[in-house]
């Protein structure tokens, strides 16, 4: 069960919920936990739009890191292409990855969204 305050954090106007292909990530959640986010935005788009470059609207989170942070990012395939959906728990590999791709996006929205081009 997921807490009221979890649902209100999601479904607060004041958040933005940002990521690669967010809208997917986030209708899993409406269909697996009934969680809506009131806000949400692809930093693919945010990218684009902010560079004037089309093609970053096919770019990964490795791309953009490059591009808005200047900093390589290293993604395992071991893990990247793991089944994430088979256990009840993911690994501690998975997590550290999760948590790393967590932080960037926020950091590349964080910069996209104040406008701030690097």
């Amino acid at each position: 069960m997921v807490p009221q305050s979890l649902r209100n954090f999601f479904s607060n106007p004041s958040h933005t919920f940002v990521g690669i292909g967010i809208d997917n990530d986030l209708e899993k959640l409406t269909e697996d936990h009934n969680l809506v986010a009131a806000k949400t935005a692809d930093l693919r788009a945010l990218a684009a739009e902010m560079y004037g470059l089309r093609e970053l609207k096919n770019s990964g989170i490795k791309d953009l890191t490059r591009r808005v942070l200047g900093k390589e990012m290293s993604k395992p395939k071991g893990i990247t292409m793991s089944r994430w959906d088979d256990n009840q728990w993911l690994s501690s590999a998975q997590v550290h990855y999760a948590c790393i791709d967590a932080f960037l996006s926020f950091e590349i929205g964080r910069i996209l969204m104040s406008g701030n081009q690097n």
